[in-house]
């Protein structure tokens, strides 16, 4: 979605090409910024609008395309959710074994983690 310059159209632009824009739209609207979910709402705002075009919806990211570029799978968790984020169960794991290792050996094993 760029013109003859590279540079991006905007909303606005790719809605008059689409036929979707129509005078007095708003970029977004309140309800649109407080993420208020309402299925019937399909055309409060110009983001709201070209969010349901299919084409937006079925963009993959660019953080997502490049992984996939590599031969990579790309997982997404839900945001701010340790209990689903594997890196979070590792790390706790390994603080827990080193904890364990701690306590069993004593004092000495801690000395030698410390210089680590």
């Amino acid at each position: 979605m760029v013109n003859e310059n590279g540079k991006p159209k905007g909303m606005k632009q790719v809605l008059i090409e689409r036929g979707l824009w129509r005078n007095g739209l708003n970029a977004d609207c309140q309800l649109c910024k407080d993420k208020v979910d309402d299925v019937t709402r399909i055309d409060c705002c110009a983001r709201r609008i070209i969010s349901l075009q299919p084409d937006f919806m079925e963009q993959k990211s660019a953080l997502e395309e490049a992984i996939l570029e590599a031969g990579h799978k790309c997982i997404f968790y839900p945001k701010f959710h340790c209990e689903l984020n594997f890196i979070e169960r590792y790390w706790g794991q390994q603080k827990d074994m080193l904890v364990r290792i701690v306590i069993i050996h004593g004092q000495a094993c801690n000395v030698l983690f410390l210089q680590l």
